[in-house]
């Protein structure tokens, strides 16, 4: 039966530098123990050979397992060492809507969403969407051809949101297996993992998704972020020399309230700003 564990490693880093049978043998068991709740420690005797290919995923296990601590961190609770206490949603009467308002910026386009969320999620979504060109500042104006943060096109109706929703898992480790059949949004696991959070994801998922985002290799949280001018916790991780992402969520309930990135050749610099509101109908505005 394929080891969960190596799996998700690969699909993290697929090509992370080579290193010894010894240190892959130990680090892969740090890893297990550190997904499990276990300490375990290997000895030269448990030292098998392994083939070349198998060498390469260590160096993912390796960062992977020092990441874990962030995670456990995470999920502690209110210890004052917790970036965001506690994850909660506003709440929603029968036949009310949570208005979620998305601001997109680019250096060419300024981009405006909004999406009706029924109490009942598996009741009819609604979105609006107006794009216009971004001012320079000087009365000029560009085309409407920016980059919108991780938006993902597939996920446009409220059912295959919700539907992306219902079968994700809340355990970190199960998400990150689930993350490697998820098409949609960017290759990266940060890329999949902002796409459902701001479907938007409920507290539970939201929970889950952090923590599995401070497992990833190269995650830095920052406790003190700001978007928008309000405080926020940042998760950013640099994926490639010209791929970053932050996604900053409130420290009071753990709802994204922005996203930001340089992506693609000479890294386009993208932002996003989400705010919330109940409403008393589709289509009502606050």
């Amino acid at each position: 039966m394929p080891d969960p564990v190596e799996i998700a490693v690969d699909a993290l880093l697929p090509e992370p530098p080579e290193m010894s049978e010894r240190a892959y043998a130990d680090g892969l068991a740090r890893l297990r123990a550190a997904t499990s709740g276990r300490l375990v420690t290997t000895s030269p005797a448990a030292v098998r050979p392994i083939p070349r290919r198998r060498l390469l995923p260590l160096a993912a296990a390796a960062a992977a397992v020092a990441a874990v601590g962030t995670a456990v961190v995470l999920s502690r609770g209110n210890d004052g060492r917790v970036p965001i206490a506690h994850f909660t949603d506003l709440k929603l009467r029968p036949g009310q809507y949570l208005h979620v308002h998305v601001e997109a910026f680019t250096a060419t386009t300024h981009q405006i969403t909004e999406l009706w969320v029924p109490a009942d999620r598996h009741d009819e979504w609604q979105r609006i969407v107006r794009t216009e060109p971004a001012d320079h500042g000087d009365g000029t104006a560009v085309g409407a051809d920016g980059f919108f943060g991780q938006f993902d096109p597939l996920l446009l109706d409220g059912i295959s949101r919700q539907r992306a929703l219902d079968s994700l898992p809340r355990d970190p480790r199960e998400i990150l297996v689930y993350l490697q059949g998820f098409k949609h949004g960017s290759a990266s696991p940060v890329g999949k993992i902002a796409t459902l959070l701001t479907a938007p994801a409920p507290a539970d998922a939201r929970h889950a998704l952090c923590e599995l985002m401070a497992m990833i290799p190269g995650t830095i949280i920052d406790e003190n972020g700001w978007s928008a001018g309000h405080r926020a916790v940042a998760f950013t991780n640099v994926m490639t020399p010209n791929n970053q992402i932050t996604v900053y969520l409130s420290p009071e309930n753990g709802q994204v309230v922005g996203l930001a990135g340089d992506v693609g050749p000479g890294g386009r610099y993208s932002s996003q700003t989400y705010t919330y509101a109940v409403v008393d109908g589709m289509g009502i505005r606050p």
